[in-house]
């Protein structure tokens, strides 16, 4: 029989939706394939579900991850690829698919990827970083504003 995979999907930040979707896919393709699938959620309030029923806190959720073969968390954004599910995994013990707490940080953060990459001599697109708030419209044609440490 094949492992028992926990598939994290949701999430609280503005890629809620979009997680959900891309943790159905997920599951869905290892269950094709045999795998055993624990389907876990995050509220956008952020509370922890398994299928609809919620669990009490993060202690239900790290109980449930305990007694799998590994966990493939699929939580776009902030609190999720940006290495904090990666950690808590760590911190339990429990195997994790993915980067670690340092890649993800620094993946999830635009400004500082494109240092890193830059100092290993990878080109990347001309940028400027901005503080917050940031009024788009004054981009020329062609241009586009992304928040560093959000999604793309």
């Amino acid at each position: 029989m094949k492992a028992r995979v926990a598939v994290i999907g949701g999430g609280q930040n503005c890629e809620h939706e979009v997680s959900l979707a891309s943790a159905t896919a997920v599951a869905a393709a290892l269950e094709h394939t045999g795998y055993r699938v624990v389907r876990l959620t995050i509220g956008a309030d952020g509370t922890w579900h398994d299928g609809g029923v919620q669990l009490p806190g993060l202690a239900g959720a790290v109980r449930i991850l305990s007694g799998c073969d590994a966990v493939v968390p699929v939580v776009h954004g902030p609190r999720g690829e940006d290495g904090t599910l990666a950690a808590l995994c760590d911190l339990a013990g429990i195997t994790c698919v993915g980067s670690g707490l340092r890649a993800g940080a620094l993946g999830m953060d635009k400004h500082v990827t494109k240092l890193v990459a830059a100092e290993c001599g990878i080109a990347t697109a001309p940028a400027v970083l901005t503080p917050p708030p940031v009024d788009a419209s004054c981009w020329p044609p062609g241009g586009t504003c992304a928040a560093a440490g959000a999604g793309s």
